[in-house]
């Protein structure tokens, strides 16, 4: 079959841009959010009309100096004034079409970290499944702690005082669009407790991914890419941040708005390669510090009254709700041991190619959620190399031989750099210092890339970033974003494998381990730094 040659937005004309959005249509219908017949009028409210679609997409792509600071992690308090996390939590609310209220959404989203029956109703709590030593459980695995005590701002008001939230952060991650363009990368939001920085620390992270109005092929996320770009060259940081507040609330012409509950997760979770959004916590209320993923999900109940002497009439009620979800790309540090989860170490076997790569950027891993934990968690149980068993080691070493190891890695090494694709491993770097291949993972800012601390910049007052964004990962991804804007219409879409993410599989005791799963790679390679 020959290969259709992506164009641009405007080209596909209204019949078009109307298919093009059924990814955001159909979940809207689904959801309760419009009906059918108020299609156009969504259309026109929330995507853009085809004029515009075809104005920004028309010329779309050239050279481009990104500034790192205004195009890829901005800080700026000026800047993110008006990204209040009552505004965020308001209109996820309102758009999802629900009747509870954005407090109480918060409420249940914490309450999940306390025992059942919790202090709210109707959401999910830490026990709802247990094992049979009564531990909490998650995907099979249990909770490191359950409760916690973040489970307390169930019982608290994040609008005001000092249970309120800060935004510190708004990060463009065009690099996590993959190759075959089925959406436009994430886009997120940073939150921190106002009480950080004396105590009683929180952070949240709302991922949210941009459904890519083409449905496929990287050139229809070009506006995209080219608007983070163009904020580089915008002197003034008022006129940034309208664009910005643009962006995530309003959204671009052709393209939804950011800040709609779908981009979090509200259909299930995904990969990073097939993202559907998420909203991150990292936690550092009590020991241990960890991080958690998860998604909001739409409810909705009806009832019906009346009878055989009366007219029935049914009313339908829904609420909107925050699940706890596996965190993604974190297998649980117990499938390391011998003697367990021999499934998880086949798979984990067709991850090696990628942990071998020779910079920290390429290291990549992406492992199937049937594995993953419910928490990632500053504890033994995320340390994979004290966890690694020794016929699994010769499993490893085995296929290191195979695949070709000129760095001599070692077992220990590849579960240290498995472990840097983790929430914790990327955040706590000093658990995985002995990378081998003369590889160091660079250092956060002690279990953040973002802190509720404050430094002057060119444009003021702005909050603090990591050493391991500033000199590595930033560097990385303004060269993917210039990069795919140099030519944006060579970004087709692709379905084949990523191969270099597999090698050869080796063949241990005369049975083959089982084959790399079919995905699709990342436009910046990694699956999370």
């Amino acid at each position: 079959m020959q290969d259709k040659k992506v164009s641009t937005p405007g080209r596909f004309g209204r019949r078009g841009l109307y298919a093009a959005i059924a990814g955001v249509a159909v979940l809207e219908v689904a959801y309760g959010c419009v009906g059918e017949e108020n299609i156009e009028e969504f259309v026109n409210e929330h995507v853009g009309s085809t004029a515009e679609a075809l104005a920004s997409g028309a010329t779309c792509g050239g050279t481009f100096n990104v500034d790192a600071r205004k195009s890829l992690f901005v800080t700026e308090q000026s800047i993110l004034t008006n990204f209040t996390f009552q505004r965020v939590m308001d209109t996820l609310t309102s758009r999802a079409g629900v009747t509870n209220s954005s407090l109480s959404v918060y409420q249940q989203w914490w309450d999940t970290q306390n025992k059942k029956p919790g202090v709210t109703t109707g959401g999910a709590h830490c026990d709802d499944v247990t094992n049979t030593a009564g531990q909490g459980t998650l995907n099979g695995f249990p909770f490191n702690q359950c409760p916690r005590s973040e489970g307390a701002l169930a019982s608290t008001n994040p609008f005001t005082g000092s249970d309120s939230y800060i935004p510190i952060g708004l990060v463009n991650r065009f690099d996590l669009a993959p190759v075959d363009g089925s959406h436009c990368g994430e886009y997120r939001i940073v939150f921190a407790k106002n009480s950080g920085t004396t105590g009683g620390r929180n952070l949240v992270i709302f991922e949210g991914v941009l459904p890519n109005p083409q449905g496929s092929g990287l050139a229809g996320c070009c506006p995209v890419a080219q608007f983070w770009a163009e904020l580089s060259s915008d002197p003034s940081p008022a006129s940034r941040a309208t664009k910005l507040d643009n962006f995530f609330f309003n959204g671009l012409p052709g393209f939804a708005p950011v800040v709609r509950p779908e981009h979090y997760g509200m259909l299930g979770a995904g990969t990073y390669s097939n993202s559907r959004g998420q909203i991150r916590s990292n936690q550092f209320t009590s020991f241990p510090w960890t991080l958690k993923d998860f998604r909001l999900d739409k409810v909705c109940t009806t009832t019906t009254t009346g009878g055989v002497d009366v007219e029935e009439t049914s009313t339908t009620t829904c609420k909107l709700l925050v699940r706890p979800e596996t965190v993604k790309n974190n297998p649980f540090g117990r499938q390391f041991n011998d003697g367990n989860s021999v499934a998880f170490q086949d798979h984990f076997l067709t991850q090696v190619a990628g942990l071998q790569a020779t910079n920290v950027n390429a290291i990549t891993m992406d492992i199937n959620n049937t594995f993953n934990a419910p928490d990632s968690p500053d504890a033994a149980v995320s340390n994979y190399s004290s966890q690694l068993g020794a016929t699994f080691a010769g499993r490893i070493s085995s296929q290191l031989v195979a695949n070709g190891n000129p760095q001599g890695l070692t077992p220990a090494n590849i579960a240290n750099r498995a472990e840097t694709q983790t929430c914790i491993g990327c955040h706590a770097p000093g658990m995985t210092s002995s990378l081998g291949g003369g590889l160091t993972w660079p250092s956060s800012l002690g279990f953040t890339h973002v802190e509720e601390f404050t430094e002057a910049g060119p444009d003021g007052s702005r909050f603090r970033i990591s050493p391991a964004l500033t000199n590595v990962f930033l560097p990385h991804r303004k060269q993917v974003l210039e990069s795919f804007l140099l030519n944006p219409s060579l970004a087709g879409p692709s379905s084949a494998p990523e191969e270099s993410l597999a090698g050869p599989i080796a063949v241990d005791d005369g049975v083959e381990s089982v084959a790399a799963p079919t995905r699709v790679r990342t436009l910046g390679g990694s699956t999370t730094h």
